[in-house]
């Protein structure tokens, strides 16, 4: 297993076509906040959770990192080798929904 790292950009589309990042990125080196990929024991999981260092979502990742005065900057993902392949995405293929 390899993990590839993301700009926050390409995160935000590989979340939206069903990925789940391994770990969120932040402007600070030595903060980590683990993500809904990862596969660590649940209950390690917890007392990340519980520290502030796990978020389920990207939104959930935002908020610490807000918390803490640092920024989200991109998440890592586990390379698989399958033929899974997400579309080739430009700026306006993305909608929002209200």
């Amino acid at each position: 297993m390899s993990i590839m790292l993301v700009n926050l950009q390409d995160a935000i589309c590989r979340i939206a076509f069903g990925e789940r990042p391994w770990e969120f990125e932040t402007s600070d080196p030595i903060f980590r906040i683990l993500g809904p990929g990862c596969s660590f024991g649940q209950d390690f999981l917890e007392r990340c959770k519980r520290e502030g260092r796990y978020a389920q979502t990207i939104g959930d990742a935002t908020s610490i990192t807000r918390q803490r005065g640092i920024t989200l900057t991109g998440a890592w993902f586990q390379r698989n080798n399958s033929n899974f392949a997400l579309p080739k995405l430009s700026v306006g293929s993305v909608k929002r929904i209200p």
